[in-house]
């Protein structure tokens, strides 16, 4: 007999707090040549406590996990800018450029923990970055039962054509055990560039902007490589191991029979440089002389052509290396499919009468 019957989706949260911040800055402006250069420089630090964050708890309450005030995190950088303007004639330019330099670091995790690896494969450890990508070390893929053989143990109960993983920690086996830092989704730097050229009544601005040095764990790729009949495949797995003698590039495992079975695991297979370069605007304008309009009387008209996300430079085989930013405190750098930004072009007038 089938009864009806709900329950608590969580446990009951009390007691919670705001996070709280505590921050200074110091900054420097300078302006030179009639104010046709300036510059300007900002460093910063700041504490965050009191970070909401899910901690494990005894089972026997009936869930493994609440959300609780823990945690504090220090964030330092420094940020530049530097503009001109340059005229020629009726030619001018005004190019203009920020870097940002922020690092981060974990101070606290609650209580005297020190350590916290995250379920989604990151691991925080006080005193260094959050959120760095903690997974297994690929070593290729086993062509042959003799490659298994020789290998260690490992805890998969690998078959030829699946992949092989390194035991990190040398104690003759590989599990869980033997994951290691993969990757770091926080950037060296992240800056923007524009420049606006005008001549009489014509105007070009372009708008470029990105971000260097941080990684992406391609998340979408693990379950679009899996090759287990559950859903599309990224087009890398054309290059798959078929055989002792058609082994692909080395680095694809076999097609699998019953999507229930899934010999891999999260490894730095899926970690990309996700430094990129966008062009995020152009916009060319013209505005038309007051005596061409004055008739209709109008005191200003100004046509323009505007395209937003026009290109983007990078290495990153995802969709957006932008928008790659799935996770939370503790745990951010991941592509989970979002959609990527949309490109788009506008024509457009403003008129004044």
């Amino acid at each position: 007999m089938l009864v009806n019957a709900t329950r608590p989706a969580g446990l009951g949260q009390s007691g919670f707090d705001l996070e709280t911040k505590a921050s200074y800055n110091v900054g420097l402006d300078v302006s030179v040549l009639r104010n046709r250069v300036d510059f300007t420089a900002e460093y910063y630090k700041a504490n965050t406590n009191g970070l909401l964050l899910s901690v494990n708890i005894p089972s026997v309450s009936g869930f493994d996990t609440r959300i609780e005030n823990i945690g504090e995190v220090e964030n330092s950088g420094l940020e530049l800018a530097l503009s001109t303007r340059n005229f020629v004639g009726n030619f001018q330019c005004g190019p203009a450029m920020n870097m940002s330099f922020n690092r981060n670091k974990v101070l606290a995790l609650g209580g005297s923990a020190k350590d916290f690896i995250d379920g989604t494969g990151t691991r925080n450890i006080v005193g260094q970055p959050l959120s760095r990508f903690y997974q297994r070390v690929t070593d290729g893929i086993f062509n042959t039962q003799a490659e298994i053989d020789a290998h260690v143990p490992q805890d998969n109960n690998p078959k030829p054509g699946d992949r092989r993983f390194k035991d990190v920690n040398g104690d003759g086996k590989v599990d869980n055990n033997d994951r290691d830092f993969v990757g770091n989704p926080n950037p060296d730097f992240t800056f923007g560039i524009t420049n606006t050229f005008s001549f009489k009544g014509f105007e070009l601005n372009v708008l470029m902007s990105g971000s260097y040095g941080n990684d992406i764990y391609y998340n979408t790729l693990f379950a679009a490589s899996n090759l287990n009949g559950n859903i599309n495949n990224n087009g890398i797995v054309r290059n798959r191991w078929r055989s002792a003698d058609n082994p692909g590039d080395g680095n694809i495992p076999k097609a699998l029979f019953g999507f229930s079975t899934l010999p891999d695991v999260g490894s730095d297979f899926y970690v990309f440089d996700g430094s990129y370069l966008r062009v995020s605007n152009v916009t060319l304008a013209y505005t038309v002389p007051v005596n061409w309009i004055s008739k209709a009387r109008l005191s200003n008209a100004r046509l323009y052509l505007s395209g937003q996300n026009l290109a983007t430079f990078t290495r990153y085989p995802g969709f957006d290396p932008e928008n790659a930013i799935g996770g939370g405190s503790l745990s951010f750098g991941f592509d989970n499919g979002l959609y990527p930004a949309a490109k788009t072009f506008t024509l457009g007038c403003n008129l004044t009468f």
